[in-house]
């Protein structure tokens, strides 16, 4: 099971839906797009968030792997 495929495809649908429901909201197009932005703003603020946590975890991994080989260990 493709786990981080599926999950980033719902990521995708909740942002496609969100941004469809804001353009056919009966507001303002001004205030639509300030709203798009800001949420736009927000989704890429917690990917970078996310991703630096993912690499900072495949950075410790690496190590933990690395400490293991030169004590003669097996790499998990």
């Amino acid at each position: 099971m493709n786990i981080p495929g599926i999950a980033a495809g719902f990521l995708i649908g909740i942002g496609t839906g969100a941004a469809i429901g804001m353009l056919l909201s009966p507001k303002k197009g001004e205030e639509i797009r300030h709203m798009i932005k800001d949420k736009a703003k927000m989704a890429r603020e917690k990917a970078m968030q996310q991703a630096g946590a993912k690499k900072q975890d495949a950075i410790n991994q690496a190590r933990q792997a690395l400490d293991r080989l030169e004590q003669g260990q097996p790499a998990q």
